[in-house]
């Protein structure tokens, strides 16, 4: 490859990832490789033509399998190339040989498989890499989903020119301790207990992910949860990705807050954290100009019992260990903001907010653009169900969730009686709701 060649491709691709979406900038890019490059690089150029080809909606069924199996044709021959060196990790699911004896371990799985059916029970097995899911669009990978990060594996997508302008991030676990150890540039904190996460920190890539999912999502059952990510460097991870949109947290040992603030939330629509021990300062989500395209916002923190781990930074502030980590004084400021006009699904679990909170919700005219409300694991009694019940704009919500709080026969009767769709099972009695060891604020994490 020639010097002007390699300037001249550096140029076109610092345009696409200066406009990721601009699709006359991929097709200009697509031509050039196909008029200028080696054959790996004119082999590129058609697949990224391809792919643009399938995304019009005027082909004909012919049309679209034609295309498809030339598609897999070039994806057979050139990803590997195409991959570079995270080959290994996307098609094996595993570090090569020569690359794992560097590391200090002889093969890392990134996924593996059930247990062999012909091996005893109890007898210990080694895992078996499987390919990673992963897909492209438009030449470029634009989906990964990982089931382990290795620190090994953060290190080669820190670096890679093929993840430039990856779309969706998700990664289902995170190597602790001994990954092997971390290097100084590894930026992993001293005690952070999430290593692979580290390599990440100024990773180019970051600047256009659109979707980052962190951790397993366990469904909808509260005694299921569980959290095995903790991280401190989450915040700064959240503040390189300008283009963001989904940003789903299943993790913990982070700053919350530093995510509420930061500049980076611009497009942001969907923000979901589950599992973090710490008052979260929703005050400072609401005077975040940022944060103001929001659609959907679904906290659950975690269990309240973990106070201790953030007492020195919370209480100072004036929170309390008995009001949890969404209490009253930190949703009312919220739920007071003019900002968030485009929000139509609301989900604050866990939160001690009550009756008192509700009449918040209705006063500041939520009930009047939300589509769905989830309060579940809260203190909400009779008074706040027939207070929602008394309003008109009840019957616009499409799902109300106040599953785990305190109604009796009489608020239920009296949300159902307006025909909303309602989930209220479990109700708790006065004598569970002031029980600190296992009352609704402990029911955001098992560990």
């Amino acid at each position: 490859m020639s010097a002007l060649y390699a300037t001249m491709k550096q140029t076109m691709e610092a345009a696409l990832f200066a406009e990721p979406d601009d699709e006359a900038t991929h097709r200009a890019y697509a031509d050039w490789l196909q008029e200028h490059g080696e054959a790996s690089d004119q082999a590129r150029g058609e697949f990224i033509r391809l792919q643009l080809a399938l995304e019009e909606s005027t082909l004909t069924p012919s049309q679209r399998e034609t295309l498809r199996q030339r598609e897999q044709q070039l994806l057979d021959a050139h990803q590997r190339e195409w991959l570079g060196e995270l080959a290994p990790f996307l098609l094996e699911g595993e570090v090569p040989a020569w690359q794992a004896a560097q590391q200090g371990f002889e093969t890392f799985p990134v996924f593996t498989t059930t247990r062999p059916s012909w091996l005893p029970e109890g007898e210990p097995h080694e895992a078996t890499p499987q390919p990673v899911p992963f897909t492209f669009r438009r030449g470029w990978l634009d989906v990964i989903h990982l089931p382990l990060l290795s620190l090994y594996l953060a290190r080669v997508l820190k670096r890679s020119p093929a993840v430039a302008l990856l779309h969706t991030l998700t990664i289902d676990a995170v190597a602790d301790y001994g990954d092997p150890a971390p290097l100084p540039e590894d930026n992993v904190p001293e005690g952070m207990h999430s290593v692979g996460l580290g390599p990440l920190v100024g990773a180019p890539f970051l600047a256009n992910l659109r979707r980052f999912r962190l951790g397993p999502d366990d469904g909808d059952d509260y005694r299921m949860y569980n959290c095995h990510i903790h991280a401190k460097i989450i915040s700064p991870l959240i503040a390189q990705m300008g283009r963001i949109e989904e940003l789903y947290l299943f993790a913990n040992g982070y700053d919350v807050n530093a995510v509420f603030t930061s500049p980076s939330l611009s497009r942001l629509r969907v923000l979901q954290l589950y599992h973090r021990g710490q008052v979260h300062r929703l005050h400072l989500l609401a005077a975040n100009p940022a944060a103001r395209n929001l659609t959907h916002l679904k906290i659950h923190p975690h269990n309240a019992n973990a106070w201790y781990w953030n007492r020195d930074l919370d209480e100072p502030d004036g929170y309390r260990a008995e009001d949890g980590y969404l209490p009253l004084s930190v949703v009312r400021p919220f739920l007071r903001s003019p900002h968030f006009s485009q929000l139509r699904h609301l989900q604050l679990r866990c939160s001690s907010m009550g009756d008192e909170g509700v009449r918040e919700l209705i006063a500041h005219g939520w009930l009047d653009r939300l589509e769905t409300l989830d309060l579940r694991h809260g203190c909400i009694t009779d008074a706040g169900a027939e207070l929602l019940a008394a309003q008109p704009a009840l019957r616009r919500l499409q799902a109300l969730d106040l599953d785990r709080n305190a109604l009796t026969p009489r608020g239920q009767a009296a949300l159902e009686a307006t025909g909303v769709k309602l989930r209220a099972s479990n109700q708790q009695a006065p004598e569970q709701l002031a029980d600190r060891y296992g009352g609704y604020l402990t029911e955001g994490e098992f560990e």
